[in-house]
């Protein structure tokens, strides 16, 4: 994202990027740079709620974590999950209980994230269409609507057959499927 930022700048003209950003009032920067740091604070508290279901930690460390992981984020192209686990690592090292401990919050906020983006989308489906300016391809609406169905369905299951799946990963087995039933039991 940084690297397509300077290219974009680049290619732009430095002078010209300084010149429109100078037009930009005061307020309006200071309204982004607030809603962009009021977006940082409620992940931080978001993601400390939920690990602090399984763990004793202490709230502010993690806006730091969590601006860490952004930053990763931003400066490497496709590191999204590297950032997630970046997180659990940093709040493993921080807070202690192993990185199973603070990995299954971070994925489930980052679950969390994709519904609520999923459901966003729902939401503002209907719109073109009723506008009349964009028509949307059949392949798109399927995609989305399976998507909710498959997600809907995996709660559903999860909720009903919760107990089975412990008891499945609880086994004794060897393997990967041994380590992470051990990691289960651990946490």
């Amino acid at each position: 994202a940084l690297a397509l930022l300077a290219w974009q700048i680049r290619r732009a003209g430095p002078a010209q990027v300084l010149s429109q950003l100078r037009e930009i009032p005061i307020s309006l920067l200071a309204l982004v740079l607030g809603l962009t740091l009021l977006r940082y604070v409620v992940a931080a508290a978001r993601l400390a709620a939920l690990t602090g279901r399984l763990t004793r930690i202490h709230y502010s460390p993690y806006l730091s974590i969590v601006l860490v992981a952004q930053l990763l984020g931003v400066a490497i192209p496709g590191v999204r999950v590297g950032a997630t686990v970046l997180r659990a690592h940093l709040a493993a090292r921080r807070f202690g209980g192993g990185l199973p401990v603070h990995l299954g919050p971070n994925l489930l906020d980052q679950l969390a994230l994709a519904i609520g983006w999923l459901l966003v989308a729902f939401m503002l489906l209907p719109l073109p269409l009723v506008a009349g300016e964009m028509q949307i391809g059949l392949r798109t609406t399927l995609y989305l609507f399976g998507s909710l169905l498959a997600i809907t369905l995996g709660f559903w299951a999860f909720r009903r057959h919760r107990q089975w799946l412990i008891d499945w990963l609880a086994r004794p087995r060897k393997g990967r499927r041994a380590s992470l039933a051990h990691a289960g039991k651990t946490a």
